[in-house]
Formats: C-alpha cells, sequence, structure tokens
C-alpha cells in the first residue's frame, strides 16, 4: 500500500494542534472500514477500501487502482471532515468518525453517517488519527 505520510507537527492520539485542512498534506492507503449493515442480510462486514485524505475531505475507493486511474470515488463518497469527531477505540487498531451531532457537539451532521474503521498493522493508527484531525476531524474528548 502507498501512503505519502502526513504532515509534520501533528498531535498525537490524545490532543491536537490546530491545522488548516487545505494545507494539510494528502494522506493515502488502505484503511478496514465496517458496512452500515443497511444491506441485504443487515451485515456489518469490514471491507478493506483505499482511503486518500485530501484537502479536508475524505475519498473512498475500492482499490489503489481505480484512485490512480483516475476514477472516481466508491458511491461517490466525499466525505467533509470538518463534521465529524474522532473516537480511538479500545481494540488495537480501531478507530470511528462520528457526526458531531451525534457527539452531542453540533447538529450539522446529524444525518451523515459513522465510519468505523481498522488500521492494519495497528501499528499505523496513530499516523491515521494525526492525518484525520490535520484534515479537520476534532477529538472527542
Amino acid at each position: 500500500a502507498t501512503d505519502a505520510g502526513v504532515a509534520s507537527g501533528g498531535a498525537g492520539e490524545g490532543g491536537g494542534d490546530a491545522v488548516d485542512p487545505e494545507l494539510a498534506e494528502t494522506k493515502v492507503g488502505y484503511l478496514w472500514k465496517q458496512g452500515s449493515g443497511a444491506g441485504i442480510g443487515g451485515r456489518k462486514n469490514w471491507k478493506k477500501r483505499f482511503f486518500v485524505l485530501e484537502g479536508g475531505v475524505m475519498l473512498v475507493y475500492n482499490a489503489e487502482e481505480s484512485f490512480r486511474a483516475g476514477e472516481p470515488p466508491d458511491k461517490r463518497r466525499r466525505v467533509p471532515l470538518h463534521v465529524y469527531v474522532l473516537r480511538v477505540d479500545s481494540e488495537p487498531g480501531h478507530f470511528t468518525l462520528i457526526p458531531k451531532g451525534e457527539a452531542g457537539q453540533s447538529s450539522a451532521a446529524a444525518a451523515k453517517r459513522t465510519w468505523p474503521l481498522r488500521a492494519e498493522p495497528s501499528s499505523e493508527r496513530k499516523t491515521w488519527i494525526d492525518a484525520f484531525r490535520q484534515h479537520g476531524v476534532a477529538g472527542a474528548d
């Protein structure tokens, strides 16, 4: 998997420095996302997807090849990150993006979905959390 890294000066898992998402370095690579359970059978399977964080927006692709070929994101997903907070989960590698309205902070994102994510190896979680914060996601303290 390709990993362009994150801009320097980011915060660890516990707190964050404010960074203009437009100036944050692009982060690309694979994460596992848990399905919403809205499909046939209502199963919440884990699926490996290629994620791109760019300019405060998360793009989700089925595979890196789709991104490299200039194809649109999976289901045309362009997720603005400023309306989410991040929760670090207790399981290794796991973290969740939660709409601010559901975290009790704002109703602006109440209709948006929750994104349970998993980094593999789990040691990659911190680099992803730093990148999400640099792209506008707040920490859920």
